[in-house]
Order: C-alpha cells, then structure tokens, then sequence
C-alpha cells in the first residue's frame, strides 16, 4: 500500500469503468456515463422518458438542496423509476446553477417586470433595495417557465433516444 491504484480487478468499479484507483466512480462527472445508464434501464420507454422529465422539472425548480429528497419522495409516490428520475434531478448541479437560477431570475424579470438590480462597482447598494417579494416572484416564474421547457425537451428526447436504441439491438 504504497498509495499507488490497485490494479486488483476485484477493486474495479462498474461506475468508474474499470479505472483502478476511482471504486466509488467520485473523482470525475460524466455526462456519457449518465446518458448510458440512461438507456440502458429496463422498462417501457415512456415510464423511463416520463421520470427523466419528472426529474428534469425537479432539477430546475428554486428549490435548491432539496432536489434529491424531492426526486425520492415523487418517484415514491408515482412510482416512477428511480434511477431515471435521479438522473434528471442532477441535471441542475452545483457547476451550472448560477448560470440556470440567473437565466430563470432574468426570464422572470422579462416577463413580470419590476425592481432590478446593478452590479456595478458605484451602485453595489441597489442589490439591497430589490424587494424580496419581486425576487421571489420573478425567479419562482422563470423557474417554472424553464422547468416545463427543459421537462417537454427531456421526455421528447429521451423516450427518442431509449426507442431508437431499442430498435438497434
């Protein structure tokens, strides 16, 4: 145990793809590996499509944190696949939240209008004039806009991708 990765086959993981060294599959996100597991879930294709998108809605919503307790508790209740609707739930992640809640805020302010903010060096103090209630509405609006945008696109393509992958094997 000189802190080098075992090169044991029996310490390689499925999720890290057999890479010695990553047995919880933690050290790298993959976008791929979740678009293959994925497809590669057993059952109908549209209860598949139908938890991604579930999932996908949940992602977006302004609920931030609580997105996976969320994902359980609706695939508990609809009875919907799990690993689908997890999948679809982690599509909003850390790397890129600050980029959706600002995009959500934005379409939210578009569409409701209302008090705004500048981050400008001279007018840091405007961000504290901004009502709660104005904020709240607008990204609680711009989330709801983006989570049925992204839920309609995640259904259509995955039940597209699931079906098309059937019919190849």
């Amino acid at each position: 145990m000189n802190g080098t990765p075992s090169t044991d086959p029996a310490m390689k993981s499925k999720v890290s793809n057999g890479k010695p060294g990553n047995s919880f599959g933690l050290s790298r996100f993959s976008w791929r590996a979740l678009r293959l597991r994925l497809l590669s879930l057993d059952g109908d294709p549209h209860r598949i499509a139908l938890a991604f998108a579930v999932g996908t809605f949940i992602s977006f919503t302004p609920f931030y944190g609580l997105h996976t307790f969320i994902a359980i508790a609706v695939a508990y209740i609809l009875k919907l696949n799990l690993t689908a609707l997890m999948i679809g739930a982690w599509l909003n992640n850390p790397f890129i939240s600050l980029y959706v809640y600002s995009f959500c805020y934005w379409i939210g302010f578009k569409i409701i209008g209302g008090a705004t903010f500048d981050f400008s060096a001279d007018n840091w103090q405007s961000v504290f004039k901004l009502s709660m209630t104005d904020f709240v509405l607008q990204i609680s609006l711009g989330c709801l806009i983006v989570s049925l945008l992204g839920s309609v696109i995640a259904y259509v393509s995955a039940k597209k991708m699931i079906s098309r992958r059937r019919r190849v094997k």
